[in-house]
C-alpha cells in the first residue's frame, strides 16, 4: 500500500523550506506572537496544494473547498484522518502540519467528536485572527495513526 503521509524534508529542513515554494524560514513563524498565556496545539493533514498555499499565505479557504478549517487535538488523530478518510479518495499523499495559538482564541472554537476523535473548527470569520496568533510548521513525521 502506498504511503499516504509524505516525507516533507525536501521542503524542510528545521526551519528553512525549500528555496522552490519562495518561503522563507521567516514564513514559518508569520504572525507568531506570545501573549505570556498558554498554547493550544491542534493538527492537520493537508495535501501538497494545501501546504504550499498556508506556508504562502497561512491557512484560508481555497476554492470548492470548506470555508471552515477543521483540524484535530492530536497529531495521531490527524494521521488517521489522512489513512482512512482522506488518502483513499485521491491516493495523494499528504503532510500534518501543526499550528500552535494562544488557549483564548482556542476557547472561541467549535469543538466537536467525528469519527471518535476530538476536532475543532476554525470559522471563517475567526480565520484572519487565527492566522495573525498561529505559528504553523509541517511535520517531519508521520504519526502512526490512533485506534
Amino acid at each position: 500500500m502506498p504511503c499516504c503521509l509524505r516525507d516533507i524534508s525536501r521542503w524542510v529542513s528545521g526551519l528553512t523550506c525549500d528555496p522552490k515554494l519562495g518561503v522563507s524560514d521567516l514564513a514559518l513563524q508569520r504572525g507568531k506572537i506570545t501573549l505570556g498565556g498558554e498554547f493550544t496545539r491542534l493538527y492537520r493533514a493537508v495535501s501538497d496544494a494545501e501546504l504550499e498555499d498556508i506556508l504562502r499565505f497561512g491557512i484560508r479557504p481555497g476554492a470548492g473547498t470548506m470555508e471552515t478549517k477543521l483540524f484535530t487535538t492530536s497529531a495521531e488523530d490527524a494521521a488517521f484522518f489522512a489513512q482512512n478518510i482522506l488518502f483513499p479518495l485521491d491516493q495523494k499523499p499528504l503532510t500534518i502540519v501543526e499550528v500552535e495559538f494562544p488557549d483564548s482564541l482556542a476557547s472561541r472554537l467549535f469543538h466537536f467528536t467525528t469519527d471518535g476523535k476530538t476536532t475543532m473548527a476554525v470559522e471563517r470569520n475567526l480565520l484572519s485572527e487565527f492566522n495573525a496568533a498561529a505559528g504553523i510548521q509541517p511535520l517531519h513525521f508521520a504519526p502512526m495513526p490512533a485506534s
